[in-house]
């Protein structure tokens, strides 16, 4: 008779599991503790699963667990990245911004040159105007991209290419240098008059070539470590 027919019992849900793992979670916890009860209907349960298999039968559920899954990937990763690897980004980030105040320096130096003077001089306006505009915009973009992740982060690539180049041209810096002071000296002697430097010009900078080979040794470095 169907008065006396069987019911059918709906499997007891357990909540506390749920609410217990994401609270370890929360906390610091092992996000293996989210683990999917077995016994329970997954239609009928209110919890979303975030490392179970996808039910692709209904698409809402499947925008909810991809987002947790993802939140938790994240998780994952920041608990990973050590010390190390936060000193190389935040060293990055600066020498980005480094590279925009060098870069800015650059073109305004090479412009007062080019336009202060009616005979300027033009290998240093031209070295201090393509470089300095190949630094800005590289960094520039780099800077870009940290900031905002759209366009696949395109500003990174851009810096991660130019980096190497930057680094070729400190490296030659010192080499010639090294090996042709003399004529660097001379050149900033008869040029002296018309590029804002004393006297005294070579005087002075020889004292300072050991500072001068530091940095460009430091920004050689620190362009690499793009």
């Amino acid at each position: 008779m169907g008065f006396f027919r069987k019911s059918k019992t709906e499997p007891k849900r357990d909540d506390t599991i749920s609410t217990e793992a994401w609270q370890s979670l929360a906390s610091g916890g092992d996000s293996s503790r989210i683990l999917h009860k077995s016994g329970v209907n997954d239609e009928d349960n209110d919890f979303v699963n975030p490392e179970g298999p996808l039910n692709l039968g209904s698409s809402a559920w499947d925008r909810e667990r991809q987002f947790q899954q993802t939140e938790l990937e994240g998780i994952h990763r920041r608990k990973k990245e050590g010390c190390c690897s936060k000193f190389i980004g935040w060293t990055i980030k600066a020498l980005h911004v480094i590279d925009i105040c060098l870069g800015m320096a650059l073109i305004i130096y090479g412009s007062l040159l080019r336009t202060q003077f009616e005979q300027p001089a033009m290998a240093a306006v031209v070295f201090c105007l393509i470089l300095g505009s190949i630094i800005l915009v590289a960094s520039a973009a780099g800077v870009f991209s940290y900031a905002t992740p759209i366009c696949s982060r395109w500003g990174l690539l851009v810096s991660g290419v130019v980096a190497p180049y930057l680094a070729a041209v400190y490296v030659t810096l010192i080499i010639a240098l090294a090996m042709n002071s003399n004529g660097f000296f001379m050149y900033l002697e008869d040029h002296h008059d018309v590029m804002y430097l004393g006297e005294n010009v070579v005087e002075n900078l020889n004292r300072l070539m050991p500072l001068l080979y530091t940095i460009l040794g430091m920004l050689t470095a620190l362009e690499l470590t793009r």
